[in-house]
């Protein structure tokens, strides 16, 4: 991802460091990161938002540096994922996530989504199927003024936890068995690394599958389904053996309809 966005980078070195070429990407690279080649998106921007904590100590009423680079690579992620969205939309390519629309019973299945891009709400409308429980979308999406990542500081900040608390609770509600009353059969998660670092994420499943283990209608199975063997440790917290499925979302669909 961070490859990706790099040429949508404004070039111009930052003011503190003149003599520094490249992008922002390029320069945090070399400062937070340096020797490593292969870094996820969600970590360096949780690592970038947590450097703004002692610039703001220091200079409560001045934007640090940190600060502008944050919401400089947030402007080129949002136009990179507008972008891809309306490529995918408008030429009709082949996409997993059109075939995993095909397959939710969209009457009674409730997404739940970390991802910031609207690319399932866009296939939906141009599909015209109205869901009847709308896509949470926990950190927000590309319809929202602001983005959450899964760091240590998330909803550190009053104003993220006024806007994103509403969705928050409905996600509860809903793996509650509290959203209209209805039985839920399975949580699946669909490429989620279940990050040690968000432990919001972590709290609300665990919470949520923590009152659920007291009562009659525990039944439901979880579903993992990611090809990294790695991300089984994060889900260990839950109450009940996990089934777990190391391919992508695409293989996994294959699979499905083989098995129909």
């Amino acid at each position: 991802m961070l490859d990706a966005l790099n040429p949508l980078m404004d070039s111009t070195p930052p003011a503190k460091a003149p003599n520094e070429p490249g992008t922002d990407i390029d320069y945090l690279r070399k400062q937070l990161f340096p020797g490593r080649n292969e870094i996820g998106f969600e970590v360096f921007m949780s690592i970038l938002n947590s450097q703004s904590f002692l610039p703001e100590c220091l200079h409560p009423n001045t934007i640090s540096l940190s600060a502008q680079q944050e919401k400089n690579i947030e402007d080129a992620l949002r136009n990179y994922l507008s972008n891809k969205v309306d490529d995918v939309v408008t030429r009709e390519l082949a996409n997993p996530i059109s075939q995993f629309i095909d397959g939710v019973d969209w009457d009674n299945d409730v997404v739940i989504t970390f991802n910031y891009d609207l690319l399932l709400d866009k296939l939906l409308e141009k599909k015209q199927i109205k869901p009847r429980h709308e896509i949470i979308h926990l950190h927000g999406s590309l319809d929202d003024p602001m983005l959450v990542y899964p760091n240590y500081r998330k909803f550190t900040d009053e104003s993220q936890r006024k806007y994103f608390s509403e969705r928050w609770k409905k996600a509860f509600k809903s793996l509650r068995e509290q959203l209209d009353s209805e039985v839920v059969c399975e949580w699946i998660f669909i490429g989620y690394s279940m990050p040690v670092t968000d432990g919001e994420a972590m709290g609300l499943f665990a919470y949520a599958d923590f009152y659920n283990s007291s009562e009659q209608s525990y039944g439901y199975k979880i579903t993992v389904i990611n090809p990294d063997p790695g991300v089984m440790k994060n889900y260990s917290f839950f109450r009940k053996e996990i089934i777990f499925h190391r391919v992508t979302l695409e293989e996994y669909l294959i699979r499905a309809r083989r098995q129909a």
